[in-house]
């Protein structure tokens, strides 16, 4: 990715970010659901941890942990696509058919 486009789409986050908080601060946009919030903890947890394990994982291949030379590539090939094509059919899934929950334009007091 070039710089450019890094720096583009940055810039476009903050701006967002900080339309976003002024819009809050005008008190115009109402507060995540619980169920947002579940799902975008979900979505942060798994960030966090590939990027503990990916660095964790690529060093320990770099050092031969692990590694077995008798060990047959095709079914090292079929254990990959099992599990990121599990992963792909998971959050595929509840991207496609995210819902938000609908909430009265007025609160009840």
């Amino acid at each position: 990715m070039e710089l450019t486009q890094t720096s583009k789409r940055l810039c476009g986050a903050i701006v967002t970010f900080y339309r976003r908080k002024a819009d809050r601060n005008k008190g115009d946009v109402p507060p995540p659901s619980e169920k947002l919030v579940k799902r975008l903890h979900q979505i942060v947890n798994a960030e966090i941890t590939a990027m503990v394990s990916i660095p964790l994982v690529a060093t320990l291949m770099a050092r031969g942990v692990g590694y077995w030379d008798d060990f047959p590539w095709p079914a090292g090939l079929v254990l990959a696509l099992l599990a990121t094509g599990g992963s792909f059919y998971l959050y595929g899934k509840q991207a496609l058919t995210w819902k938000e929950e609908e909430r009265p334009l007025v609160a009840d007091e």
